[in-house]
């Protein structure tokens, strides 16, 4: 358990959004993909926030869902508060942030807030599963 990293466990491919993308299209996404949220990223992947289906429906029931998403970010965590990790961080340093904080999801970045992946708590609860379970 020591030994396993956040790199060991994230998923590198991850569905975002952009700001760009109206409301409806992040709703579409997050319904075709069966996920709960996603990051939002600039052009160069750098991490601006994140989009979850509660934030979607507050924005949707106020303004409905035709305007694009970046009309909305001030309502969103902005990235400087959002709970991430790095690549190179231990699975304890993950697995505290996941039993501290209310998240279904961690963001991993680099130095320079790029999107590198993403962590849930599935993976999370899989990975102290396997290091914990009898043969």
């Amino acid at each position: 358990m020591k030994n396993v990293l956040v790199k060991d466990i994230m998923v590198s491919q991850v569905y975002k959004a952009h700001p760009y993308m109206t409301v409806e299209e992040v709703i579409e996404l997050l319904l075709n993909k069966s996920v709960s949220g996603v990051p939002i990223t600039d052009v160069d992947d750098k991490v601006l926030s994140v989009v979850s289906q509660t934030d979607l429906i507050k924005i949707a029931a106020k303004h409905g869902i035709d305007e694009q998403l970046n009309h909305y970010m001030k309502f969103l965590k902005p990235a400087q508060d959002l709970i991430c990790v790095q690549r190179m961080d231990s699975f304890a340093t993950l697995f505290k942030k996941f039993i501290t904080t209310p998240v279904r999801r961690i963001i991993v970045i680099d130095n320079s807030m790029k999107l590198q992946g993403i962590v849930t708590r599935k993976q999370v609860l899989h990975t102290f599963y396997l290091t914990h379970s009898k043969p």
